[in-house]
């Protein structure tokens, strides 16, 4: 059969270990810890206020507060 034909059957791509080494590395990450108290509070704070999340993302950097994982808050992690 010709590659373009639409008689030809789907074609996985995908290796037969991929869905297990998916399911592997599902594993191996913890959630990161819960922020503190205080840092909830500061994010509290600042959405009480009308601040976005990026806004709020960058107040905790410029403060020198840093997540529990990675080295800086973006607005996707105070938002979770």
């Amino acid at each position: 059969m010709r590659l373009g034909s639409s008689s030809t059957a789907a074609i996985s791509l995908a290796t037969p270990r991929l869905a297990a080494a998916r399911k592997q590395a599902r594993g191996r990450l913890p959630r990161p810890p819960r922020p503190a108290p205080e840092v909830l509070a500061v994010i509290r704070e600042r959405q009480s206020l009308g601040a976005t999340f990026r806004e709020i993302a960058r107040r905790l950097n410029r403060l020198n507060i840093r997540p529990g994982r990675g080295r800086e808050w973006h607005g996707t992690s105070v938002k979770g």
